[in-house]
C-alpha cells in the first residue's frame, strides 16, 4: 500500500505534462468539431446563395429559362411588390435583389434588341454587386452564343452550362470519392491514441524508472515490502493512471458525439481505445526494462519519438488512404495502425465479430512487448547474480 501511495504521489507530480498533452488533445478536438458544426448547411462551390425576388412581366420561354437559371444559384421568390415595399425589404436585408423582367423581354430580343432586366439592390452590399455580375454574365452570354450561330434555345443551354461554377471545382480522381470522406465520429476519435500514449508515457514511465533506480531499489529490497508486493503495487498504480487517462479522454471527446452516444459503434470505439490503452501500458514494461541503459534522462525524447512515430506511421496524423504501401507495411507492426483500421470499420458499421482480427493484432503487440520486457529483465537479473 505504501508503494502504491508513493506511485500515485509521484505520478501526480507530473500534472503539468498531463495538462499540456490534455490541452493539445482538447484543442485538436475543438478544431475538428468546429468543421462539423453545421452539417445541415447546403454546400456551395465557388458561389454564394442569396434570397432574391423576381417579377416576371413577360411570362415567355426566355424569361422562364432565366428564372430557372437564377433558381439554381439562389433562393428565388416569384412575386411583384410595390416600389416602396421593395426599398424597405432591401434596406432591412429581407432580400438581396429585386429583379423585374419587362414585358416584351423575349419578343424584343428576337428583333435584335439586347436583353435587359431591371435590378434593384443595395450597391453597398457585396451581395448586390455579385448578383448584378451574374445577371450581366448570363444575359451577355446568351447574346454571345447567338452570335456564333446558335439558336436562342441552344444559346440558353450553353450559357447555363458555362455559368455553372460547380463544374470548375469538381475534383476528379480515385482519391476524391465519398468513400474517402470521414464522419465527425471517426475524425474526433482518430486523434486519441496520440494523447493516450503521450500522457501515459510522460506520467507513468518516469515513476517506474524512479522505482528502478539502484538506490531506491536497494532500499525497497531490504524493507518489509517484498518484490512481488512492490511489482503488484506498481502494476496497480500504472493501471489506475492509464484507466483514468482513457476515461477522461474518451468522456471529453464523447461530449462532441451527442448523435452517437451509447450506440453500438460508440461502445465499440470505447473498447477499441481501451484495448489500445492496455497495449500502451505493456509498452511501459518493455521500455522500463532498459532502465540499466540510463534512459531516465531521455524519457521525454522517447515519449515524443514513440508518440509522433507511431501516430505518423499508424495512420493517426496521416490518413491511411494516402499512406504509401511501404509505410503501411511498417505500420502494420504498430498498434496505432490497427486502431485506425478498427475505427474506420466501426464508423462503417462493422460489428464486433468483424473487428476481432484488428483487436487481436493490437493485443498481439502488447503481448510481444510484455514478453520482451520480462525476458530482458530476467536476463539482466541473471547477469547481475
Amino acid at each position: 500500500m505504501q508503494v502504491f501511495k508513493a506511485f500515485c504521489k509521484l505520478a501526480w507530480s507530473y500534472k503539468i505534462a498531463i495538462c499540456i498533452y490534455f490541452g493539445i488533445c482538447a484543442f485538436m478536438t475543438f478544431m475538428v468539431a468546429s468543421q462539423y458544426s453545421d452539417t445541415k448547411k447546403e454546400e456551395k462551390y465557388g458561389n454564394e446563395s442569396y434570397h432574391i425576388t423576381v417579377a416576371d412581366e413577360d411570362k415567355s420561354a426566355l424569361s422562364k429559362a432565366f428564372i430557372g437559371f437564377l433558381k439554381k444559384q439562389h433562393t428565388v421568390e416569384e412575386t411583384a411588390y410595390e416600389p416602396e415595399l421593395v426599398k424597405d425589404l432591401l434596406y432591412y436585408q429581407e432580400m438581396s435583389a429585386y429583379i423585374t423582367i419587362p414585358k416584351g423581354f423575349e419578343e424584343k430580343h428576337r428583333d435584335s434588341e439586347p436583353l435587359k432586366v431591371e435590378s434593384l439592390s443595395d450597391k453597398g452590399q457585396a451581395a448586390g454587386v455579385f448578383i448584378n455580375m451574374q445577371l450581366s454574365s448570363y444575359l451577355e452570354g446568351v447574346a454571345r452564343m447567338e452570335k456564333t450561330g446558335l439558336s436562342l434555345e441552344e444559346a440558353i443551354k450553353e450559357t447555363e452550362e458555362t455559368n455553372d461554377f460547380s463544374k470548375f471545382v469538381k475534383l476528379e480522381g480515385k482519391e476524391n470519392t465519398s468513400s474517402n470522406t470521414h464522419s465527425k465520429f471517426y475524425s474526433l476519435l482518430l486523434f486519441l491514441p496520440y494523447a493516450v500514449m503521450t500522457i501515459i508515457l510522460s506520467t507513468v514511465l518516469p515513476v517506474i524508472l524512479i522505482f528502478s533506480q539502484k538506490d531506491i531499489k536497494d532500499r525497497t529490497d531490504i524493507s518489509a515490502v517484498s518484490n512481488v508486493t512492490k511489482n503488484i503495487a506498481l502494476v496497480a498504480g500504472g493501471a489506475l493512471v492509464s484507466f483514468i487517462v482513457f476515461l477522461a479522454l474518451f468522456a471529453f471527446t464523447s461530449l462532441f458525439l451527442t448523435d452517437d452516444l451509447f450506440t453500438g459503434k460508440w461502445l465499440l470505439a470505447a473498447l477499441n481505445l481501451f484495448i489500445f490503452t492496455i497495449v500502451t501500458t505493456t509498452l511501459l514494461i518493455l521500455i522500463s526494462a532498459f532502465s540499466f541503459l540510463g534512459i531516465q534522462k531521455a524519457k521525454d525524447v522517447i515519449t515524443n519519438i514513440i508518440g509522433l512515430g507511431f501516430s505518423f506511421l499508424g495512420g493517426i496524423f496521416v490518413p491511411l488512404s494516402i499512406l504509401g504501401d511501404g509505410v503501411k507495411a511498417v505500420g502494420k507492426f504498430l498498434p496505432t495502425y490497427w486502431y485506425a483500421v478498427s475505427l474506420e470499420q466501426i464508423d462503417k458499421g462493422v460489428r464486433f465479430s468483424g473487428l476481432l482480427k484488428n483487436f487481436s493484432m493490437e493485443l498481439l503487440f502488447g503481448v510481444v512487448c510484455l514478453a520482451l520486457g520480462i525476458a530482458i529483465s530476467s536476463a539482466r537479473k541473471n547477469a547481475m547474480s
